[in-house]
Order: C-alpha cells, then structure tokens, then sequence
C-alpha cells in the first residue's frame, strides 16, 4: 500500500515530493504528463526540468500536471493511482 495526495508547487524548481510504500516496490509513471517527470527507485519525483508557470508544458498547458504513480511489488502485483499536481506562479 502507498498513500497519496495531490500537491501545488512552485515553478523554477524540481522538486516535487516522496512516496513511500509499505514493502518494497518499483516505482514507475504512467499518464498523460508522465514524461515531464521522472521518479527514482526510492520514490522520489521531480520534474525532468524545472516547471516555468508562465510557459506550462502539461498536455493542456492550464499548469494543472496529471500522472499516475505506480507500484509493483516482488509479486508483480501492481498499484495505480491518480496524481495531480498544479505548478503556482514563484512568489
């Protein structure tokens, strides 16, 4: 099992956020903005490059980024879920 919650973050950095698991998994991403990210083998997600608000790259370039994250375990038994992620204007 993982948990997982959408997220706003600001442009001009990488970061996103980490998922955790409750044994240990694969990670992996699917979804229509999938290819803007990438997610190491300890769950963590960043922007392949940093996000400019003013120049969206998601597939309906509103800012608002969608990707699923996925899970496999040693069982090839696989956990999809939704995730959201709106990129705000740096203050």
């Amino acid at each position: 099992k993982f948990s997982i919650q959408d997220r706003d973050v600001n442009e001009n950095q990488t970061a996103v956020t980490s998922f955790t698991a409750d044994e240990s998994v694969t990670w992996s991403l699917s979804g229509t903005d999938s290819g803007l990210f990438a997610i190491s083998s300890s769950g963590v997600l960043t922007f392949a490059s940093a996000p400019d608000y003013e120049n969206p790259a998601d597939a309906d370039t509103n800012n608002d980024y969608q990707l699923n994250i996925i899970a496999t375990d040693a069982d090839k038994i696989l956990i999809r879920k939704a995730f959201d992620l709106a990129v705000e204007a740096h203050q």
